[in-house]
């Protein structure tokens, strides 16, 4: 017998009524109705990964600041209710060449080119369409995205997540997440003070000129990507790709996958991918992020430089931190438990991660 939980006669009947819904859709996207959405891609020499999501273009109102919660909640809404094409051809450019890739059951790719030459600039921009596998030659509107390339430069690598770390969330508490997710906008939402300060100082580094990439990993929904590139556009903070999960129902999650593996799963993906650059960690109390950052610096020795978590719970955790960051301490990690980001940047200043 599988070692697999199987799923309970409520998650089997999702399963089947998301089906239903796939076999409804119209088969056939005619005309100019679906577009490539490029998320951010990442290279590091000739290497690129290329991602994004191919479905049916739509419109959304922009937020204002001075908009009503019943507003923000039909704004936020608005952001689950995309039609994925599923099994599209993708078609793109990459600095000059081209490649093709195929989309997922639920409209994802990914690609991994590796070019001839490397890219003459550090930032610039990838495009990409789609042609239905059935309409081939059909050829439809051209989007970008751009292209992050590592710096000869680089030093480290700053992985962060988001919610509780970067933006205030309260996604320990379910209500406090719920209120604050689908009642407030992009004007409203509070990054935590000196995040963005911080974070492009870590970016530039000990010596001012290092220029290392950012990622930020999070479990909310590949929906809020947009939501979340205003935030950090409006607080000024560091751009980075960005790394998100599919919300959905199959056998293998109902709604939500889990926290621990995708964290885990991106994180090892980005030290492999930067080998031998050690990475900075940061994160939060609130969920498991001092368990996750604890696991990579056994399984990886000498690839974590320092973690940083901001404690959000107080002293409910902070026995098991206490002990998780002696562990770390064991293995030459340092695992900082700060208050607020002056703490965070007072420690990374005393290790020479920042300027």
């Amino acid at each position: 017998m599988s070692g697999k939980t199987q799923p309970g006669a409520f998650h089997r009947g999702l399963i089947r009524l998301e089906r239903v819904i796939d076999r409804l859709r119209p088969k056939r996207i005619v005309g100019e109705k679906s577009i490539v959405r490029c998320f951010e891609a990442y290279g590091r020499g000739r290497t690129v990964i290329v991602r994004g999501r191919v479905e049916m273009k739509r419109e959304l109102r922009p937020s204002d600041i001075d908009d009503s919660r019943r507003r923000n909640f039909l704004t936020m809404a608005a952001n689950f209710f995309t039609r994925e094409i599923p099994h599209a051809r993708i078609y793109g450019e990459v600095a000059g060449e081209t490649f093709e890739a195929t989309a997922d059951d639920e409209g994802y790719f990914l690609h991994r080119l590796e070019l001839a030459h490397e890219p003459a600039d550090f930032e610039f921009d990838f495009s990409a369409t789609v042609s239905r596998s059935e309409e081939p030659g059909t050829e439809k509107p051209r989007t970008s995205g751009l292209v992050l390339m590592v710096r000869p430069s680089a030093r480290r690598v700053i992985i962060s997540d988001v919610d509780d770390t970067v933006i205030e969330t309260g996604a320990a508490k379910l209500w406090q997440l719920l209120k604050t997710t689908l009642l407030e906008n992009e004007h409203t939402r509070r990054v935590f003070e000196g995040v963005s300060g911080f974070y492009a100082d870590l970016q530039r580094g000990g010596s001012g000129n290092e220029r290392n990439p950012i990622y930020y990993v999070t479990s909310s929904p590949w929906n809020l990507r947009d939501f979340l590139l205003r935030i950090f556009e409006l607080r000024g903070t560091p751009r980075g790709p960005l790394f998100m999960t599919d919300w959905g129902i199959d056998r293998a999650k109902l709604f939500k996958p889990g926290h621990h593996e995708h964290k885990l799963h991106v994180i090892r993906h980005l030290l492999d991918f930067h080998d031998p650059l050690p990475a900075v960690l940061i994160g939060d109390s609130g969920e498991q992020d001092p368990e996750i950052y604890s696991a990579i610096v056994r399984e990886h020795p000498g690839r974590v430089a320092a973690i940083f978590i901001r404690d959000v719970t107080g002293s409910l955790r902070a026995d098991e931190i206490a002990r998780l960051a002696m562990a770390c301490l064991e293995q030459g990690v340092p695992l900082h438990l700060v208050e607020d980001t002056r703490a965070a940047v007072r420690e990374a200043r005393a290790a020479g991660l920042v300027p």
